[in-house]
């Protein structure tokens, strides 16, 4: 009789890792499918760089990887059920948004971010501003813009951001004044800035 449970219990690791296998395929396939992995290589343009060490970020995924299976495999049928469960709200959220209303628009700007991942940071940028205008967060003063270009440029340095304001302007999303006041802002805070190091120079 023991033994008969023990089967049943082994049946249910077995399965449950089999089902846990299934859901990273398949959230996976839906990824490239939906270009969702494209999107994120996008948006990881704009995020402060990861200077974990491979060695490091290697092993934290490996122990995650292996404690996830351990878990999933302890946990035999209950594992199995909740992975079933995982399966069917990851389809149906899938086909939710296959067929949800998006005004084209937002449309015309997502496809870039999700089709290229050889897009500039600027670009990436200029779409991601576009896209927060159209969903409800409006652009109306040129501070505004300078304000979205802090972290950035802390991070990167040699990020261009006249040149991300042009692209901005070019999806002609935002009102056209705001950007070239914008512009001006940027050209008078290098004029200082020139001036300052000049004056550091000379003296």
């Amino acid at each position: 009789m023991n033994n008969g449970w023990f089967v049943i219990y082994a049946l249910g690791c077995i399965c449950a890792v089999v089902v846990m296998t299934v859901n990273v395929a398949v959230a996976w396939v839906i990824g490239w499918v939906t270009h969702a992995n494209t999107v994120n290589r996008n948006l990881k343009k704009l995020q402060p760089p990861d200077t974990t060490p491979w060695v490091v970020r290697a092993g934290t995924f490996i122990g995650i990887a292996v404690f996830a299976v351990l878990e999933t495999a302890l946990l035999s049928w209950i594992s199995v059920a909740l992975g079933v469960w995982r399966f069917i709200r990851v389809i149906l959220e899938l086909f939710r948004n296959l067929f949800a209303s998006v005004p084209e628009a937002v449309r015309t700007l997502r496809f870039p971010l999700r089709t290229n991942p050889h897009l500039s940071r600027e670009s990436v940028w200029a779409y991601v501003c576009a896209l927060g205008t159209l969903v409800g967060q409006p652009v109306t003063q040129p501070n505004d813009l300078l304000l979205g270009f802090d972290e950035v440029v802390e991070h990167y340095p040699n990020f261009d951001s006249r040149l991300a304001l042009r692209q901005l302007q070019s999806l002609r999303v935002i009102d056209p004044s705001v950007i070239a006041d914008a512009l001006a802002l940027l050209n008078r805070q290098a004029n200082i800035r020139s001036f300052g190091e000049d004056l550091d120079a000379w003296l």
